[in-house]
């Protein structure tokens, strides 16, 4: 866990009790999860198989959480050549970013609490059976439902800031994380170059992503398994026992959250595709949705829930609101533009030919994609962050109002 000014727990353990173990060898219990700051970290600490194999291990979890969405956003359209046409075939992307909305929140918090060790082989697990039920789809409700699982396993993708956080000291956590954008680049930069190069050059066409999400998440759910070993509930609550922490979770305030956010997230995406704006189903959804989240605080703050699934505290941080608004403004941007722009390309620049289409469309996912490396490198050497978000916050805003 991240800890005040440059503090944070390691996650290289072991699953025995040994966390007081002094020395290094070849047992991964002398890498301990519980080093406070550079000082403290064994000698040999950041080559040692333990931590290697657990960075390596979220690289490859996060091309294939990556992947789940972004090799299958751009070729919607060949994909439902092939398998429809379907007015649903936008379901197949739309289904991935509700499997975050619902399982981010509840990820991060259940392992806060239990441990992340099964939840992150178990994610990458699930993400491997849904590439391999879509890679069998015969028609587009069964891919809708192989995307779902490959969405919800997608949150222990998108886990990377408080593994990595949990892995490397502050000192040197930008560049940890900068180091995982570059190698992400192929999903979050290529991806639809690839995708399209699956479509163009081989026998299976869009099938192929789907096998390279099986390799992705099939070898990092082996690498997780063999060398990730965060801190147990044991050693995070002490004499405390599971059953006292499972009667305090705040039931009602996880199945608010996820409830609401996905009642308006489908109502939301029903609006103008599957029914009218002025559908009761979409405004019934819309609303539901609405009043369910507008309701989450109220119950967080005077519902009595003695460990709130939502800790209202954390918004009394001006700083945090509004880190957490900029990401959800430059998500929102990613993930519409994700799908809008490939089909702008096609339609407008068809001339050029697919892979043409292919090249353009990395625009996008590439702007982001630099941005994340370069940000990452730059926080190390700029004096204010403050002035680094201002001005890419700014910026966005200029070339989105300019289009």
């Amino acid at each position: 866990m991240v800890g005040d000014n440059d503090t944070t727990v390691t996650t290289i353990d072991s699953p025995s009790d040994q966390v007081e173990k002094s020395g290094v060898g070849h047992d991964p219990a002398e890498y301990h999860g519980f080093a406070t700051d550079l000082g403290h970290l064994p000698k040999g600490y950041f080559t040692s198989k333990y931590f290697m194999g657990t960075y390596v291990a979220h690289c490859f979890t996060f091309l294939g959480g990556l992947g789940g969405f972004n090799l299958i956003a751009p070729i919607l359209g060949d994909i439902n050549a092939e398998l429809g046409p379907s007015p649903d075939i936008l379901w197949v992307a739309l289904v991935y970013t509700l499997g975050l909305a619902v399982g981010l929140g509840l990820m991060g918090r259940v392992t806060d609490v239990f441990g992340r060790r099964w939840f992150m082989v178990g994610g990458n697990l699930l993400g491997t059976v849904g590439a391999v039920v879509c890679s069998r789809a015969q028609n587009v409700p069964t891919l809708i439902g192989g995307e779902t699982l490959i969405g919800l396993s997608g949150c222990a993708a998108y886990s990377f800031n408080f593994v990595i956080s949990e892995l490397v000291p502050m000192q040197y956590r930008f560049y940890a994380l900068a180091g995982l954008f570059f190698i992400a680049l192929p999903m979050n930069g290529f991806n639809t170059v690839i995708a399209t190069s699956f479509v163009v050059h081989t026998s299976a066409g869009w099938r192929w992503c789907y096998y390279l999400l099986i390799i992705l998440n099939g070898i990092a759910t082996l690498l997780y398994f063999t060398f990730y070993y965060p801190p147990t509930f044991e050693m995070k609550h002490g004499k405390e026992t599971k059953m006292r922490i499972l009667r305090d979770f705040d039931y009602i305030g996880a199945v608010g959250l996820i409830a609401g956010v996905t009642l308006f997230l489908i109502g939301l995406n029903w609006g103008g595709s599957l029914y009218p704006w002025d559908d009761a189903h979409v405004i019934g959804m819309m609303v539901a949705g609405i009043v369910l989240i507008i309701a989450l605080p109220f119950y967080e703050a005077f519902g009595g829930a003695r460990d709130p699934f939502v800790p209202l505290r954390l918004f009394k941080s001006w700083g945090w609101t509004a880190s957490m608004l900029s990401t959800s403004i430059g998500a929102t941007v990613y993930y519409s533009f994700s799908i809008v722009w490939p089909s702008m390309v096609q339609i407008v620049y068809s001339n050029g030919g697919q892979m043409w289409g292919g090249w353009a469309s990395c625009l996008v996912a590439m702007g982001f994609a630099v941005g994340q490396i370069v940000g990452g490198v730059l926080t190390k050497t700029i004096t204010k962050q403050k002035y680094q978000c201002v001005v890419a916050m700014t910026v966005g805003t200029v070339f989105l109002g300019g289009e």
